[in-house]
Parts: structure tokens; sequence; C-alpha cells
């Protein structure tokens, strides 16, 4: 009987901490309009550099660890977070 109420109080303490540990993310997104100066924007990766640097090649520009593929894709933020 001891063991079954040891269980017991051990699986409510454990969804008690789970419920409460799940709250809603208050932090909201930025509004639509927010002027950011990269917003809109076509972003290309023109220099993969480490910091602090790591010397591989006697340079500190990574690009050449890149795939061909991957050197001219482009990014673009829209507004909404999208």
């Amino acid at each position: 009987m001891k063991r079954i109420n040891a269980f017991m109080i051990a699986l409510v303490a454990v969804i008690v901490l789970t419920v409460s540990g799940c709250k809603k993310n208050d932090i909201e997104a930025e509004p639509a309009g927010s002027n950011l100066p990269f917003m809109g924007k076509r972003l290309m990766l023109s220099s993969f550099v480490m910091d602090p640097p790591v010397d591989f090649d006697a340079d500190p520009d990574l690009m050449f660890l890149l795939r061909e593929c991957d050197k001219d894709n482009i990014i673009i933020f829209a507004k909404g977070g999208q």
C-alpha cells in the first residue's frame, strides 16, 4: 500500500512539474511594418570568416569549405517574419 501511495505522489509531482514548466511564450513577433535595414533585400553570402580566426589554409575566409551550389544561395527576409 505504501508503494502505491509513493508511486501516486511521484506521478502527481511529475505531472504538476511538467504542466507548470510549460507556459505560453510571451515574446511576440516584430510588427509587420518594422523597418529593418535588410527587410525585403536579397542577401547573398560574400564571405565566411570565423571569429576568432582558425587557420585552416592560412586564410581566415572559409568560403572554400562551402559547396559551389551553396555559394550562390539568396536569403530574403520578408515582412511578418517570413
